[in-house]
């Protein structure tokens, strides 16, 4: 019998309507909830980490609370909002001001006056002009999916990458962001849309991620080399090659690792700056002639031991821990 399977819902057929209109009341309630629900496990997995961060990093456990739910709460507000201004974009319908009465049916309440969502239909006709071009068939257009692209994915595509990364870049463009306060801004922006389970879209950033590469593999190279001849008086050849391998892998594994100032100091003294990186560059040399084995060993056998070694180091961070902080933060 249907009765005992089929239970009656929250909402009435009225209100479902007016739901799935972009603009009225109901629908923003319901995407904000929504995204409240979707962002709490990452808001609350980012606030753990920057909590046992700022310890690690000599904070007290006031600081590392107030840390954690300032960036718990951002986390969350730049989540929910993103969610919920994407939903409302990706609706074909939105309620037109100008005719705020109820539609009828039969002399039935059916739903509240809509027009056409002008960004849901010019994104669907972006998306299809996309994945039917020519060079969506290709090979390398199947491969980056421009054959499957949809007007919803490049609303929440435009949206994330506006929320995410627009602050930065119109600061610095504006002139009160320098360079590395802007690759810092991003950076952080970064780790918020990975942490998110909003979206769900990969958005890549070459221009960022060459900025941060290169950057970091500036100093690292100067480092190295800049100091080398201050070692020896004579220095032994070195397979320069090899050291640009060793930077691409340190940087790799170093940008996912958290690690405070004193760790990355430490984890560069003890691999890409140590007296032994000639001998290290020449094991790699001596490795194997494929590149990919050659990167396997540098990041298996050089860098990820000492990154490893180092975090073995912090301290343990407990529940008693972060029930103190907070508890000094409230008092």
């Amino acid at each position: 019998i249907a009765t005992n399977s089929v239970r009656k819902g929250y909402f009435t057929y009225v209100l479902a309507n007016i739901i799935a209109i972009s603009g009225t009341v109901e629908s923003v309630t319901i995407d904000v909830a929504s995204g409240a629900v979707a962002c709490s496990n990452a808001a609350g997995i980012t606030a753990v980490l920057s909590f046992a961060l700022t310890l690690w990093n000599g904070g007290s456990v006031k600081e590392a609370a107030c840390a954690a739910i300032a960036t718990g709460i951002k986390v969350m507000g730049k989540g929910v909002f993103i969610y919920a201004l994407t939903m409302q974009l990706t609706r074909d319908k939105i309620i037109n001001p100008f005719a705020t009465k109820l539609l009828t049916s039969a002399g039935a309440v059916k739903s509240v006056a809509f027009v056409t969502n002008p960004v849901f239909a010019a994104s669907e006709k972006l998306a299809t002009s996309i994945s039917t071009s020519a060079i969506a068939n290709t090979s390398m257009g199947k491969a980056i999916g421009l054959n499957n692209v949809s007007g919803k994915g490049i609303i929440c595509g435009t949206v994330t990458v506006a929320v995410v990364f627009g602050p930065a870049l119109l600061g610095l463009l504006s002139g009160d962001l320098s360079g590395e306060e802007f690759i810092a801004a991003a950076g952080t922006g970064a780790m918020t849309l990975g942490g998110s389970a909003v979206g769900q879209v990969l958005i890549p950033i070459p221009i960022v991620g060459a900025l941060v590469g290169g950057f970091i593999g500036g100093l690292l190279g100067e480092a190295v080399f800049g100091n080398s001849s201050s070692r020896k008086k004579k220095p032994e050849p070195i397979p320069y090659e090899m050291f640009y391998i060793l930077k691409e892998e340190f940087i790799d594994v170093v940008m996912i690792s958290n690690l405070s100032q004193e760790e990355f100091n430490l984890v560069v003294a003890r691999t890409i700056s140590s007296k032994g990186v000639v001998d290290i560059l020449r094991k790699m040399k001596k490795h194997s002639d494929q590149e990919q084995q050659i990167r396997s060993y540098a990041r298996a056998k050089v860098i990820q031991p000492e990154v490893i070694d180092v975090l073995t180091k912090r301290p343990l961070v407990l529940d008693s821990s972060m029930s103190e902080g907070l508890e000094q933060m409230l008092a």
